[in-house]
């Protein structure tokens, strides 16, 4: 399993089985919470008290974190 599917279904776990919240699925993890947000957007839910939400600007920040870049490209 790539890393970005790893983080994909960790996300999932922790928002959907355990009921966290995108804050607490970002400090858990140790990535931006944009990253989370972007995930919950993508699949339909619903982020209350995020509506200064960017998805542009998020979309760029996932432009960085791409599984195709790697230490020796």
């Amino acid at each position: 399993m790539s890393k970005m599917a790893e983080l994909d279904y960790d996300i999932e776990l922790r928002a959907v089985e355990w009921d966290m919240n995108p804050r607490e699925i970002a400090d858990e993890l140790n990535i931006p919470l944009d990253m989370v947000l972007t995930w919950f957007k993508s699949n339909g839910i619903s982020v209350k008290g995020y509506k200064d939400y960017n998805a542009e600007a998020s979309a760029k920040l996932l432009e960085s974190f791409s599984p195709y870049e790697t230490l020796n490209s």
